[in-house]
């Protein structure tokens, strides 16, 4: 089991990705882990891109948690 503490702005991106509040020290198993960064990753598809591909502003704070939550 995992162990990650988010900062404000993270827990709230997580709500907006996975429309759940978690708390601000988490314990996560590998899997649970893997469903929150598949939920994170298809926001950022979803919501995260330019018209060229490229990140807007929520792109990159989404890339920066999900970064952080694939720390192995």
């Amino acid at each position: 089991m995992d162990r990650i503490r988010f900062t404000n702005r993270e827990l709230e991106l997580i709500e907006l990705c996975v429309g759940k509040h978690i708390e601000k020290v988490e314990n996560f198993t590998l899997g649970e882990r893997q469903k929150l960064i598949d939920a994170v990753s298809d926001y950022f598809i979803r919501y995260g891109l330019k018209k060229n591909d490229e990140p807007n502003h929520l792109g990159l704070e989404l890339e920066e948690l999900i970064d952080k939550l694939n720390v192995f």
